[in-house]
């Protein structure tokens, strides 16, 4: 599962799509249509309730020790909740994530990618991950939520201290607590800084944050836990997607010449990596009631793992789906990777935007994209990130 997922997925949509696997302590759903039943219909399969069961495994010391983390997931937030809750979260900050509003960052992200680009080009070669992929959504999450420069380097940390908490079968001591400790400080941050709004509004999320606080709409902890989730979302999928494309390219040459002789095509070979390579291979639901799937009874407050990836590559939907081919004629809403239903990825348009200007900015540098020879991909070891952990490109003619 973990040297080649998609060799899995594919055995596991052709013997068994809907299959539970004691390993995983859930239900493991891998065929397009079966997936989307699962991710649409919210009155059967609850958002809610899957991340506090996780952190209930927890043993009584850790347990103790890990308040904040306890506390954290307790609040209702964008992706953890159900109508009404959800309605009245993604409604409260849905406007800033418009197409239209995201467009206006373009220019900003071009001058970050240009600026990182300078720096990393110097060398003959540099690691298209740390050096690119990485800070690029770091800094513009942080200017579209309002988070200071100064506090811009702890962003990866909570990310990788959420992922690894929750990208184990079994929650562990050492990541709950880490986590905790990262939250601790977040929660900190966040309330002084949504004081700060009420008497300094700006051009951001956490003043629109504030003031729903302010009037009623939401909790103090509804809007930390929310906010905290744009931080960590908004950074980690589009540093694996930026990074995905870039490997994409590079490993597959004919494509990368496709790309440069028809730039009209970047819309295409993004949303095909996001189809080839999700960022986000699976996303989970709680059984609200005894239902059936696919033949299978699935009981009452059963984990129910969608796997985004394996629906993606479902021959049912997409030809020739283990092809990696810009050209593919598809819509955008075909693939799975930003969910269905009403938890589709809100910050998609910016994901969108940023993999766009990264991508372009870095074949106008380096139109002739080349890995070091001696590269082999080595993916992060969790099952809920599929990103890459280096990605060494070699700038030198």
């Amino acid at each position: 599962m973990r040297s080649d997922p998609h060799r899995v997925h594919r055995a596991l949509r052709e013997t068994a799509p809907v299959y539970y696997s004691a390993t995983v302590g859930g239900w493991l759903v891998t065929a397009y249509d079966l997936v989307e039943e699962v991710l649409t219909d919210q009155r059967r399969f609850s958002s809610a309730g899957a991340e506090t069961r996780f952190i209930e495994r927890l043993d009584p010391k850790t347990a103790d020790n890990t308040a904040t983390l306890r506390r954290h997931f307790a609040a209702p937030q964008l992706n953890t909740a159900d109508p009404p809750d959800h309605t009245r979260i993604r409604r409260a900050f849905g406007r800033s994530f418009l197409t239209r509003d995201v467009a206006r960052y373009a220019g900003r992200i071009e001058a970050a990618a240009d600026e990182l680009l300078s720096t990393a080009l110097l060398a003959d070669s540099f690691d298209a991950v740390s050096s690119f992929a990485e800070p690029l959504p770091v800094r513009v999450i942080s200017e579209i939520i309002g988070v200071p420069a100064s506090h811009q380097d702890r962003i990866p940390i909570v990310t990788m201290d959420q992922r690894y908490f929750f990208g184990t079968v079994h929650p562990s001591e050492t990541t709950a607590n880490h986590f905790d400790a990262s939250l601790e400080e977040w929660h900190g941050l966040l309330s002084g800084w949504l004081r700060d709004r009420l008497v300094d509004p700006r051009d951001d999320v956490m003043t629109r944050a504030a003031s729903v606080i302010d009037e009623g709409g939401l909790s103090l902890d509804e809007a930390i836990a929310t906010l905290l989730h744009f931080v960590i979302a908004g950074n980690g999928t589009t540093t694996a997607l930026i990074g995905n494309i870039i490997f994409a390219l590079a490993s597959h040459p004919e494509q990368l010449d496709a790309l440069i002789a028809e730039p009209d095509l970047l819309g295409n070979c993004i949303e095909e990596t996001l189809r080839w390579e999700a960022p986000l291979p699976r996303d989970r639901r709680i059984a609200v009631e005894e239902t059936t799937l696919d033949g299978n009874i699935i009981n009452k407050g059963d984990r129910v793992y969608s796997v985004l990836a394996a629906a993606n590559r479902d021959p049912a939907h997409f030809a020739d789906p283990d092809t990696f081919n810009i050209h593919r004629s598809f819509t955008a809403k075909h693939h799975a990777a930003f969910g269905r239903g009403i938890h589709f990825c809100l910050g998609a348009p910016v994901a969108r935007l940023e993999a766009a200007i990264a991508v372009r900015r870095l074949l106008e540098h380096i139109p002739h994209l080349r890995l070091e020879p001696q590269f082999r991909p080595r993916w992060h070891d969790i099952s809920t990130h599929r990103g890459l952990t280096t990605l060494p490109i070699v700038t030198a003619a």
